[in-house]
């Protein structure tokens, strides 16, 4: 159970009901936190919490809806908290039907580099690519994996990060959206280790919503 960490103390939670019009939720948080990043659907603030930055995701549109209420249902779930991959979930919007925000820890931006860390050296599309080939979800492994010995090269073998996230393609089927995976921006650092920050999209919003 999580503690309750509604919005910010001296913010008015009425605005976020979802009567009231996105432009309006949108502008209201403008006016008080320190926008991070822009998406299609929703828009992340950094705001203050119990002495450390959080991240607060404010949906824009239905769609923002639907991806906050995935994300809340997916970092609630303690099956997948064991894997450590996933940004930690504070709280989320729970006086409507559908969350109209969403509040996570804050994570570090991480840099190419810094991924390759962790990816034995491999690019992070080759690195997700062949881990969803490992995982059954998708035939053919990256092309430098198949005419090469690219594999034993990097030791992906013995890589703990490779199987965790092969494992977490596999356990959640994201036979439509390991894709994600492959972008950068949709992971961050946290605690010195790289963790998802957005699991908004399943192929149901996305059939909703997108396609």
């Amino acid at each position: 159970m999580f503690q309750e960490s509604p919005l910010p103390d001296d913010w008015d939670h009425d605005i976020y009901n979802d009567r009231i019009p996105f432009k309006t939720r949108v502008r209201y948080a403008k006016e008080r936190a320190m926008q991070m990043g822009v998406g299609s659907s929703r828009i992340a603030f950094k705001i203050p919490y119990q002495g450390r930055n959080t991240v607060l995701k404010i949906a824009k549109n239905r769609g923002g809806m639907a991806q906050n209420e995935n994300e809340a249902q997916l970092l609630s779930e303690p099956y997948l908290s064991q894997f450590n991959i996933t940004i930690p979930l504070i709280d989320y919007d729970e006086n409507n039907n559908i969350p109209t925000w969403i509040h996570t820890e804050f994570a570090e931006k991480i840099r190419p580099n810094q991924m390759k860390q962790f990816t034995n050296g491999l690019d992070l599309n080759n690195f997700i690519t062949y881990a969803a080939y490992n995982a059954g979800v998708y035939t053919y492994p990256p092309l430098s994996f198949r005419y090469s010995n690219e594999i034993e090269k990097h030791d992906l073998e013995d890589n703990d990060f490779f199987h965790t996230v092969s494992k977490l393609i596999a356990d959640y089927d994201m036979l439509l959206l390991w894709q994600d995976l492959t972008v950068l921006k949709n992971w961050g650092l946290y605690k010195g280790s790289p963790v998802i920050i957005d699991l908004g999209v399943s192929e149901d919003v996305y059939q909703t919503h997108y396609a």
